[in-house]
């Protein structure tokens, strides 16, 4: 029998973002978001997620990713702050539509995980950064922006992975 990994499209997880969000409150199942969330594909084994905007060079996001099981409660996945590089954008990656200002996130720092994090692809290069992460028990994804700082738009994709 032959294996294949398939990696589903990427998905918008957040778009255009330019204000911080209200923070969860509470962990039960009734507080998690019902808009700006990406809920996993059946084969799904893993996430990835990367994230484009615009602002001034070295300008920074700082959030937090949720997850939620079907019938668990809301789980905090990590901690990231990202970092805006200088590597433009010229098709926005889902739309395909041209981009006149938009620039990869090129570092990312991951703190509190509590999951496993099975990869952070940062270089500060101006490459895009990238994380990655199991979702076992996890069914729903959210990411809260905490703070923008010169930032004007802030955008996250995700895609889900077999293997």
């Amino acid at each position: 029998m032959i294996s294949q990994r398939v990696n589903s499209l990427f998905k918008i997880l957040r778009s255009g973002v330019a204000a911080a969000d209200t923070a969860l409150a509470t962990f039960d199942n009734d507080s998690f978001p019902t808009s700006n969330i990406w809920t996993r594909g059946l084969d799904d084994l893993s996430a990835m997620l990367a994230f484009f905007g615009s602002g001034d060079e070295n300008g920074t996001v700082v959030g937090k990713v949720y997850g939620k099981g079907k019938n668990g409660p809301i789980r905090r996945i990590a901690d990231v702050t990202l970092t805006l590089g200088t590597q433009t954008v010229t098709k926005h990656p889902i739309t395909r539509a041209a981009e006149a200002t938009a620039v990869w996130f090129d570092t990312i720092t991951v703190s509190n995980e509590t999951l496993s994090i099975e990869g952070a692809l940062t270089s500060g290069n101006n490459e895009v950064a990238q994380m990655s992460f199991d979702l076992t028990g996890i069914e729903s994804i959210y990411f809260e922006i905490t703070s923008l700082t010169n930032v004007t738009a802030f955008n996250a994709i995700i895609r889900g992975d077999n293997a």
